[in-house]
């Protein structure tokens, strides 16, 4: 089942509030037929499309609704519509009565927002990636699809963010993906001889090669990322923290990762428990909770929080 029917699913299967009734992330992914690491995922992003789920600590319920939903789908959701329909234009001609062009052209005119910028092409109706994106994304995102598309090697100099050196990759495309405000591909990278993950728009050069790219079908592009708080993965550690005050509040309702088990204390303080790796991203974000945070485990994060903590303290030190 697609993403798209599977969250229509789980719409259906969600109690409504009356009485407050609630189902838990196991039976919600027993009757949908799914694992419950998949009924997290969709869960939040039913939140942040804006319908009221809940989580009273028992289970999961849809509060009732006092507006209706617009079609609001930004550029990059309509992109990648677009980006199927052609792909399902081309391989099935007779699936279709109406063109990929006009069903998209269709749906950005109902949603009505700036952010889904058109323009009419060479190739016919296209979607302005994001402003995050750099200026290099429309072409190489064209040229990552098509290698995709067509089971090729890709061939490109690549700029690395760390180090700013560039060098030539030959990739092996698994998935192109748009995350963390961007537009990337995961691919096997002859290299560096393991699957990576790119952003595209830090490709100076790409180009589709005529030697068949070796995708292994079988690969869990959910599992690739299953450790990582955003995009970079590594060794998982097992995390726990005792979140307090309005943070507590608002993440008590929240899926902030597919690990996540959440405790309620007497006092409303949560425990957070996850599973991921102690990247940059992850500290960055554990950071941004400020004083409402303490790690409880493991030590290890815990004395590099306070490293940083201590170096906020002298870098704004009254003088």
């Amino acid at each position: 089942m697609n993403q798209c029917l599977r969250v229509l699913h789980l719409l259906r299967e969600l109690p409504r509030l009356q009485g407050r009734e609630t189902s838990t992330a196991a039976a919600l992914a027993a009757a949908m037929g799914v694992s419950e690491r998949t009924v997290y995922r969709d869960v939040e992003l039913l939140v942040e499309a804006g319908f009221a789920v809940g989580n009273d600590g028992a289970g999961y319920y849809l509060s009732p609704m006092d507006r209706s939903l617009p079609p609001l789908l930004s550029a990059t959701e309509l992109s990648a519509i677009h980006y199927a329909l052609d792909w399902l234009e081309s391989s099935l001609p007779d699936a279709l009565e109406i063109g990929a062009d006009a069903l998209v052209g269709k749906l950005a005119a109902a949603c009505g927002t700036e952010e889904a910028r058109l323009y009419a092409g060479e190739e016919g109706l296209r979607i302005q990636p994001r402003a995050e994106d750099g200026p290099a994304t429309p072409r190489n995102l064209k040229v990552a699809l098509k290698a995709r598309r067509e089971c090729r090697k890709l061939r490109g100099t690549y700029c690395s963010p760390e180090s700013g050196t560039t060098s030539e990759r030959i990739l092996h495309p698994y998935a192109v993906i748009y995350r963390a405000q961007a537009h990337y591909i995961v691919a096997y990278c002859e290299q560096r001889r393991s699957v990576r993950t790119f952003r595209l728009d830090r490709f100076t050069a790409l180009e589709v090669l005529s030697q068949r790219a070796d995708v292994d079908e079988d690969y869990d592009l959910e599992e690739h990322f299953s450790g990582a708080w955003e995009l970079v993965g590594g060794r998982r550690h097992s995390v726990r923290l005792r979140i307090t005050g309005k943070a507590a509040r608002r993440l008590a309702q929240a899926c902030v990762h597919p690990t996540q088990e959440l405790t309620r204390h007497a006092d409303d303080d949560l425990e957070l428990r996850l599973n991921v790796a102690l990247t940059e991203e992850f500290e960055s974000w554990l950071l941004g909770l400020g004083g409402s945070v303490e790690v409880l485990a493991p030590q290890a994060l815990r004395r590099r929080v306070c490293q940083q903590a201590q170096r906020l303290l002298d870098n704004h030190a009254v003088r």
